[in-house]
């Protein structure tokens, strides 16, 4: 199945690097609190519930206000403890210099990866839905992505 990207023209800035954030600062932001174990695409997983530890957690960049007031569960595969599957969502409003240049106030998004055969991690679906206002203008976005049809990619060794 072929993608058509889309470039939405409001929404710009930059984007958040795995590398900004470091798992030991991403945990001491949460609590955490294990619900259960369940089966995910023939996987055991460990289900677990997270939302902001308080509400006076250091902003250091303007992504952190966000990451500071996100909630929701992920799905941890047992094997590999890898994130197989995620539903976030914002706790409260998140406001653009103090609510003038504009406001988030919904936020939803989930994720669903795969593994390969061979171990590798891949993401199979993603969708998000954000509601809020940019200046004067309200804006609703939903974003929606499948990745179908997956093959494996063979090499061929060419003689020299």
């Amino acid at each position: 199945m072929s993608r058509r990207r889309t470039r939405i023209p409001n929404i710009r800035g930059k984007a958040l690097k795995v590398k900004d954030y470091s798992i030991p600062n991403l945990v001491k932001r949460f609590q955490f609190t294990l619900v259960g174990r369940e089966m995910l695409n023939g996987r055991p997983s460990l289900v677990v519930d997270f939302k902001p530890l308080n509400d006076h957690l250091p902003v250091n960049q303007f992504v952190d206000k966000f990451i500071n007031k996100a909630a929701g569960r992920v799905w941890v595969d047992q094997e590999d403890y890898a994130i197989a599957q995620a539903q976030v969502h914002l706790t409260q409003q998140v406001n653009v210099l103090g609510g003038i240049i504009g406001a988030v106030w919904k936020f939803n998004c989930g994720f669903t990866r795969l593994r390969t055969p061979e171990g590798y991690w891949f993401a199979r679906s993603m969708d998000w839905h954000l509601e809020g206002r940019e200046v004067v203008v309200n804006r609703i976005v939903d974003y929606h992505e499948r990745k179908l049809g997956e093959q494996k990619i063979m090499t061929t060794m060419v003689a020299r």
